[in-house]
């Protein structure tokens, strides 16, 4: 944030020479995404750049530039006045481990090159607690989600996103999210994959405990549901990260058959033959099987 600032100075003293270097050090700084550690720096620190970038605008940018990552195959992102203000973005295969770019003609262009990788270390103790709690007034028609959570990595933290994952065959209760964002500072509420996965954003978290309640309706009969995980996390780092299960109420596959599947559920039992329904086959088997054998046996003597 300071160093963004102090390239505003640069600029409004009209010193575009020196805020160049400022520029690189704040690229350096931003995530995959384009954001930067925190809600405050992302949009001072894009304000500065975006002064930048009015400044030493040409009118008539014509670049190439070309990512070769195998011996003949590249990529190519060609900047003109036409996009000159639009990110453009190229997705390479997984399996790259060297690059090489060039760029030509004329104007003034950023190019960004992220990569993740994982690590193979013990984890970080989480920054967040977490404490989902199925609600008393559940049913197995009907759930009531409570998840309470705060933040233990310090005073606050940064913008914090809440991902709710429902129990197989429930869907969220739509008419009940409007209420959550006026409560328990959730700043914006969505869902995904097909309703099943409710996503809660906050402005950031503290000390102070928070505990959204979300709803959700059985609608698809599924039966022997497994523990269902809430995650909690920071936006612009996702390593920083609690993730807990919570036990539904679980559904066999008596709460869930239909007219003839229900027969064992009634004290019945299921047919031993399915094309007589008698059990005439199981009783008379070891009989026929007898006389077969005597009449073999008798062949055999004469």
């Amino acid at each position: 944030e300071m160093t963004a600032y102090a390239m505003l100075t640069y600029l409004e003293k009209g010193l575009i020479g020196d805020a160049i270097p400022v520029m690189k050090w704040l690229v350096s700084q931003q995530n995959e995404q384009g954001g930067f550690a925190s809600t405050q720096d992302t949009v001072v620190a894009l304000g500065a750049l975006a002064r930048l970038a009015e400044a030493i605008i040409y009118s008539d940018v014509d670049i190439s530039a070309k990512f070769e990552y195998r011996p003949g195959v590249s990529a190519d992102i060609r900047v003109n006045p036409g996009n000159a203000m639009i990110l453009q973005r190229t997705e390479l295969p997984k399996k790259v481990r060297q690059l090489n770019i060039t760029a030509t003609g004329r104007g003034f262009a950023i190019l960004q090159v992220s990569y993740r990788y994982n690590v193979n270390v013990t984890g970080a103790w989480p920054m967040f607690n977490l404490d989902p709690q199925v609600d008393k007034n559940s049913n197995k028609n009907h759930l009531q989600l409570s998840i309470c959570s705060s933040y233990i990595g310090g005073n606050q933290s940064n913008m914090a996103v809440m991902e709710v994952s429902l129990p197989s065959g429930y869907t969220v209760d739509s008419d009940k999210l409007p209420s959550l964002e006026f409560s328990q500072s959730v700043k914006r509420v969505e869902t995904k994959e097909g309703d099943t996965v409710v996503v809660l954003y906050f402005d950031q978290m503290s000390a102070k405990e928070l505990c959204p309640t979300v709803s959700a309706f059985r609608t698809h009969k599924v039966a022997k549901q497994r523990p269902v995980p809430v995650t909690l996390y920071d936006y612009y780092d996702q390593s920083r990260k609690a993730r807990v299960f919570y036990e539904p109420l679980v559904a066999n596959l008596c709460d869930i058959c239909e007219n003839e599947d229900c027969k064992i559920c009634n004290g019945g039992s299921p047919d031993s033959n399915p094309q007589t329904g008698d059990g005439s086959a199981t009783a008379y088997g070891p009989s026929l099987f007898l006389v077969l054998v005597t009449l073999i046996l008798s062949r055999n003597i004469h």
